[in-house]
């Protein structure tokens, strides 16, 4: 175009070695829309676990919305890779992250609240979401279930206050299994005193499995 007042030529003209600009828009490809509509179980639930990581490529919205759209999908398969996969979304989606938290630790399907309360191992960045994996702990009907909750509490627990409910656990005579999480959830804070007292504790454990463990554990 040119200046209305002057007549001069406004911007540059297009020559060999000029580059045209891109107006880019970003959505999820048809690919993705058909493979979900006409696919199995299996297949969307890959659909789902490419999403994962979406919010890196400015989809974060997207992901959250499918998320929300599909924790009480019919197939347990794909609440479960929800489940998986939740612990990648970013700190800003807290508050959404624990709605999503709290329907699948209340799913009916065992499988997927192991798998939620198993992927709490890897959401030290939520802290916020502690009395959601407390609540596992104690009120699962599974035992397994309350084993993995125990061990991701250690991730998102303030190490003192870890270690004072620990302590009420072992004072109630557990099982072999819930002592194993119990040592694993230690070893993360296996620094602190407190937490060196506990396993030096169970260090002098009847069980020599168990008493190695904890050995191995203060290392």
């Amino acid at each position: 175009g040119v200046d209305p007042v002057t007549g001069q030529l406004l911007g540059r003209g297009m020559s060999a070695r000029a580059v045209a600009g891109f107006d880019l828009t970003f959505t999820v490809p048809k690919s993705v829309s058909i493979l979900w509509a006409l696919g199995s179980p299996e297949v969307q639930a890959a659909c789902i676990g490419t999403l994962s990581l979406a919010h890196h490529h400015g989809l974060g919205e997207l992901t959250l919305a499918v998320y929300e759209k599909h924790v009480a999908n019919p197939s347990e398969r794909v609440r479960q890779e929800i489940a998986e996969n939740i612990h990648w979304q970013p700190e800003a989606a807290a508050q959404r992250i624990w709605g999503l938290a709290q329907r699948l630790l209340s799913d009916s399907s065992e499988s997927v609240r192991r798998a939620m309360a198993f992927q709490f191992c890897n959401m030290e960045r939520f802290p916020q979401l502690l009395p959601l994996i407390q609540h596992a702990a104690e009120n699962d009907p599974s035992a397994e279930v309350r084993r993995e909750a125990l061990r991701g509490m250690a991730r998102i627990s303030p190490p003192q206050q870890l270690i004072a409910y620990y302590q009420s656990k072992l004072n109630q005579n557990p099982d072999t299994e819930t002592l194993w999480a119990i040592i694993s959830g230690l070893r993360d804070h296996n620094k602190t005193r407190e937490a060196k007292a506990l396993l030096t504790r169970l260090g002098q454990h009847p069980d020599q499995d168990i008493a190695n463990a904890a050995r191995d554990a203060m290392s």
